[in-house]
């Protein structure tokens, strides 16, 4: 269990492949073409290959391969051999989300006119890249207060020293700062017309985000890749390295 390919020209990708040969592995980056019969075949998190030449990865891909992968689904419909989605591992997600949290906040104090201390950020979602915003930015000084549809998330913030209100509440006070991490269109045009368009408003979730208007709010897609492709690209890398050495036992 030597051989990997990496499909992927992806600059966390590079990563990984460095710290595959340095653990001793044979891994080399490749075009869907190039694929041979790798023990390993690593896959991004969000493909953008076409049908053909995503199947051409998988034509005489051996039974016994490890294929890591964000879109199961997929591969699933080509390959019935071993499977390891990113997706489906907790810690892996919380590393990502850590990553996303850190990028996003790097962008709002590139372009902030005043010091953390001084703002006023709304976060909407307390799921993982929700929470790990609330522990940065309070660290930073900022003032936060969390937006949430869920009462238990609301209590669970509010037990860590957060404000924290109903979605329904977002607009009835100013914000410097507006996040959102929740991955469905849950503020309506009307909502997001009464947020102050001096306000920085990012949109990190998946699409088709939070916001029903999709004009209004940048959108902030994947921000490890982009901004931080060594660590997180280490995240990817110590989530393979970590399920195959568990196999080699």
């Amino acid at each position: 269990m030597n051989e990997v390919n990496i499909v992927s020209s992806d600059a966390r990708y590079v990563t990984v492949n460095g710290m595959l040969n340095e653990k001793g592995f044979k891994s080399s980056i490749c075009t869907p073409n190039m694929v041979k019969s790798p023990d390993i075949l690593i896959l991004p998190i969000k493909s953008t290959l076409s049908d053909e030449e995503f199947s051409r990865i998988f034509q005489g891909l051996k039974s016994s391969a490890f294929v890591f992968c964000g879109d199961s689904d997929r591969v699933r419909k080509l390959f019935n051999g071993r499977i390891i989605d990113y997706s489906q591992d907790e810690s892996f997600l919380d590393k990502n989300a850590y990553i996303t949290a850190e990028c996003a906040i790097s962008i709002v104090l590139s372009r902030l006119g005043k010091v953390l201390s001084k703002t006023s950020t709304a976060i909407i979602g307390y799921g993982r890249i929700g929470k790990h915003l609330c522990k940065l930015l309070k660290a930073l000084g900022a003032s936060v207060t969390v937006f949430a549809r869920r009462e238990e998330s609301r209590i669970e913030a509010i037990e860590k020293g957060y404000r924290a209100y109903p979605i329904s509440s977002l607009t009835k006070n100013y914000y410097d700062v507006v996040f959102n991490t929740a991955p469905s269109p849950i503020i309506s045009r009307v909502e997001s017309d009464k947020i102050s368009r001096e306000s920085i408003v990012l949109d990190l979730a998946s699409l088709p985000g939070g916001f029903e208007d999709g004009t209004f709010p940048e959108r902030a897609l994947a921000l490890p890749g982009k901004m931080k492709p060594v660590s997180a690209g280490r995240a990817i890398f110590e989530f393979v390295y970590d399920y195959v050495s568990k196999e080699r036992k």
